[in-house]
């Protein structure tokens, strides 16, 4: 049976978990819900993804952040360049990590859904990024202007 989202049952949207200022709230989530139809069953699944990535995602940022402090420390201490660049290396491979496992989630979502559903789903807009649409800055590491949301790889 389909179900109908309600703010206790409708915990699984895309407006937090991907960085700052992604936050859409309930009225997003919501949005999502109904313009999904989403099942009760659907809900859950996508709760239960959705707190998996979290708790992922906050301990990749958190070693990207330590690796980039590290990075500014060697600098300071004129430490060699080939020291430097394995750094700087180790953060792109970090990076990289991060934007797998943002698009491993999408594709995770994607598969608990209808083939009517994903239709839908890849055409909406979430915070800017559909599946069918792309950064709304000038690529990775490029903020979206205001009001067009962000998520990581989008600006940090």
């Amino acid at each position: 049976a389909q179900g109908h989202a309600t703010e206790a049952d409708n915990d699984f949207g895309f407006g937090h978990g991907f960085g700052k200022g992604h936050g859409q709230g309930f009225g997003h989530k919501q949005q999502m819900a109904e313009k999904l139809d989403l099942t009760d069953a659907q809900q859950k699944q996508m709760r239960d993804l959705r707190s998996t990535h979290q708790k992922e995602m906050i301990q990749l940022r958190a070693d990207l952040k330590v690796a980039r402090l590290e990075l500014r420390e060697l600098m300071r201490d004129d430490a060699d360049r080939g020291t430097i660049n394995s750094k700087v290396e180790q953060i792109g491979k970090m990076q990289t990590g991060i934007e797998k496992a943002r698009v491993g989630h999408k594709l995770d979502v994607r598969g608990l859904l209808t083939p009517e559903q994903r239709e839908k789903f890849d055409d909406m807009p979430m915070m800017g990024h559909g599946m069918k649409g792309g950064c709304d800055g000038d690529g990775p590491g490029k903020r979206a202007p205001r009001g067009h949301g962000g998520r990581s790889g989008c600006g940090r």
